[in-house]
């Protein structure tokens, strides 16, 4: 196998034999998904040191021993660099990457180069200690090849420092959970971490924004910048945004505050008043409700237009017309219902019987509720028994559990 580390300071030599430097670079070119081609080599000769860029095409052969040329020295073809180029050496060894199938940050020891369709490439990125001992030259050490090569193979794997820019993540990297997406920039810095939110869709870069552990977050707050924020909590959910606001600095919340949405803002100012651990600090106020007068065409109607708007429904929460909780009517229900015209109390559980919570409940008084009933959803009521929101057990979980 070829490895990078074993061509670096490789003497150079022309068709001739002649030595012309010695290798300290190689420049391949970056292909979305794809092994990158290796383009030129980049060779050090002369005191002071002098830099000269020589198309691949023009090697014959190359070795830990030797790189040799098709061409004499005087006759050498000059490559210029191209934007999408990168330096493998300056550019990718030591930095860190996202290994999107682990999903892991690794830092990269070497790089295997191969042949694929006739071109020489960059096929793999190893991250053994092996590797680390090649580069050191070192290898030789482990007599009894008790070290084993570890590689990632270079399409699923994206650069997120130093000089390769994370612009346009592949599919594997929009397509992994927000969950481990959000681990991976913790795992970052600032810096790699705020590069990687920024390349990703609003919706998406939102979710996985929710994931991040509330310290990684008020840092990238600030790196981010607060607009930016605010454009993530267009399509967050309010009590994901109360979240937030609550472990900002004072200052930073007003920031963030006088950039939101009037609505979100007023929403997000009530539902602060209510301690963390406590039914009203982990409710959402986002969920569908309706009057108890609409028919079921209505409410599924509103459900079609509004459902994009939510993470998920599991229920339909009725009210009368002074807006006093009534019950409740799940989606199967709606969805079994062959009688559009039918109202929508004739399918709904009447609030007598049904469990709710207030807006003082403890955590620990919600959570045993939820467990004993089997309950994924609940209503909030305030004093005047109004549906004021809904605690969910993903809610329920996440204060359970907040660094999982």
């Amino acid at each position: 196998m070829l490895f990078l580390s074993t061509l670096h300071d490789a003497p150079v030599y022309d068709s001739a034999l002649k030595k012309i430097g010695t290798l300290q670079d190689i420049v391949a070119v970056q292909v979305p998904d794809q092994y990158s081609p290796l383009k030129a080599i980049v060779v050090k000769s002369g005191r002071p040191f002098r830099e000269t860029v020589i198309p691949w095409q023009t090697v014959e052969n190359a070795s830990r021993e030797s790189v040799t040329l098709t061409t004499l020295q005087g006759k050498l073809p000059l490559y210029q660099e191209q934007p999408d180029d990168i330096r493998l050496r300056a550019a990718v060894l030591d930095h860190q990457i996202i290994d999107v199938h682990g999903a892991r940050v690794v830092r990269v020891n070497d790089l295997q180069l191969g042949v694929i369709d006739g071109k020489m490439s960059v096929v793999g990125i190893d991250v053994s200690l092996k590797g680390l001992l090649r580069r050191l030259r070192l290898d030789a050490f482990d007599v009894f090849d008790a070290l084993r090569i570890k590689l990632i193979d270079w399409r699923q794997a994206k650069l997120v420092g130093g000089g390769v820019q994370v612009n346009a993540p592949s599919k594997d990297v929009v397509h992994m959970h927000p969950a481990d997406l959000a681990n991976i920039i913790e795992d970052l810095n600032v810096h790699q971490g705020s590069a990687l939110m920024k390349s990703l869709d609003l919706a998406t870069a939102a979710r996985v924004f929710e994931e991040i552990d509330p310290k990684t977050k008020r840092l990238l707050v600030d790196a981010l910048g607060t607009e930016r924020v605010a454009q993530l909590t267009t399509a967050m959910p309010i009590d994901e945004l109360v979240d937030l606001l609550k472990s900002l600095p004072e200052a930073t919340e007003k920031r963030l505050m006088q950039r939101l949405q009037e609505a979100k803002a007023k929403s997000a100012e009530a539902l602060m008043q209510y301690p963390d651990r406590s039914a009203g600090g982990l409710m959402t106020t986002d969920f569908i409700h309706c009057a108890v007068t609409q028919t079921v065409g209505d409410v599924v109607e509103n459900i079609r237009t509004r459902s994009p708007n939510f993470r998920f429904v599991h229920y339909v929460y009725i009210a009368d017309a002074q807006g006093v909780f009534c019950g409740v009517t799940s989606i199967r229900r709606l969805l079994l219902n062959q009688d559009r015209t039918a109202p929508i109390s004739s399918i709904m559980r009447e609030r007598k019987g049904l469990k709710v919570l207030k807006p003082w409940y403890s955590l620990r008084k919600i959570a045993a509720i939820m467990t004993k009933y089997r309950l994924f959803s609940v209503a909030v009521l305030d004093k005047e028994k109004r549906a004021i929101g809904v605690v969910t057990i993903d809610d329920v979980m996440r204060a359970l559990f907040p660094y999982a």
